[in-house]
């Protein structure tokens, strides 16, 4: 999902998403079988379908954006201190010279 700015904004308005999309479509569920009951087996099974798709990418969204993932793939694919600078609190960024006023 594009989003500007950082990408946990993106997959947290994602996993809001997936989430309203799992609860709407288990609650559609229910009110279908609870109306039309067998008649409505072939619908219920797609929507529910749907439901658990969402409930799994939710999941994934989880999981790709705890903590534990950042630190494990920066050690994962580049050398190991690769990512301490970009994980590391901000540096000094006052660039004048050691006598400069102003």
């Amino acid at each position: 999902m594009f989003w500007p700015g950082q990408l946990g904004t993106g997959l947290g308005i994602e996993l809001a998403a997936v989430l309203m999309l799992g609860a709407i479509a288990a609650m559609y569920v229910v009110a279908v079988l609870a109306v039309a009951g067998g008649q409505a087996v072939v619908a219920a099974a797609f929507v529910t379908a749907v439901a658990v798709g969402s409930w799994l990418r939710s999941a994934e969204i989880v999981r790709t954006n705890s903590p534990s993932t950042a630190i494990s793939s920066c050690t994962q694919y580049g050398e190991p201190g690769a990512c301490a600078v970009v994980m590391s609190a901000p540096q000094d960024t006052d660039r004048r010279r050691p006598g400069s006023v102003g």
